[in-house]
């Protein structure tokens, strides 16, 4: 991103922050929607959808705790209590990892069963470690 973009990122994630800040417990959701008619009302330039999500995406990756659920209903909110928070993670976060994780597994089989198991490679070259004898 040139420094203009890293800018008008933060702009946009400052300004997603400033609207859910006070939007605290799963019944204060904003839908998403909303969030995005909010954020072109206020002049907030941003390319797309998908560049609000990123921004929440990187809010949430500096400790925002950003919760949400799609679907009808569905928003944007920021935790209450751990009950919400742990609500959230069951659903949306672990589910993801675990997938992710099925997935290595997977792949990494079909590469063994492809190409065998993997071998690590080794540097053509073990730089000598030349340490020098204190003198006394």
């Amino acid at each position: 991103m040139t420094e203009i973009q890293v800018d008008l990122f933060q702009i946009l994630k400052d300004a997603v922050l400033q609207l859910l800040t006070p939007r605290v417990g799963r019944e204060h959701a904003i839908s998403r929607k909303d969030l995005l008619v909010f954020l072109m009302q206020n002049g907030v330039r941003f390319g797309d959808e998908r560049e609000v999500r990123m921004a929440i995406h990187a809010l949430r990756r500096e400790g925002n705790m950003i919760l949400s659920t799609g679907g009808a209903g569905g928003g944007y909110w920021l935790a209450a209590a751990w009950g919400e928070l742990n609500e959230y993670l069951d659903r949306e976060v672990r589910p993801r990892a675990v997938d992710l994780l099925d997935q290595e597994r997977i792949l990494r089989a079909e590469a063994e069963r492809t190409w065998g198991v993997e071998q690590f490679a080794l540097p053509l070259e073990i730089p000598a470690v030349q340490e020098e004898l204190p003198v006394r």
